[in-house]
């Protein structure tokens, strides 16, 4: 399917470039997962209690922000 769109059709200048995109039949950028990664401890901290209640909070408080950006 070939998609054709005159200029006038978009209102902004992401969506004309999605569409070239689209047109030239490239792929998506790739989404970047890092803001969902949860770290373990540094490497020295491994066996310190502290370091793993930090991580589980960390956790805790992405797992909390993502439920209220969640939309039904």
């Amino acid at each position: 399917m070939y998609l054709h769109f005159p200029n006038l059709f978009f209102k902004t200048e992401i969506m004309r470039s999605e569409f070239e995109r689209m047109q030239q039949r490239q792929p998506m950028d790739v989404l970047s997962m890092k803001r969902y990664e949860l770290p373990p401890p540094p490497a020295g901290k491994m066996t310190d209690i502290a370091a793993w209640t930090e991580c589980v909070e960390n956790s805790m408080a992405q797992l909390e922000h993502q439920a209220t950006r969640f939309v039904y």
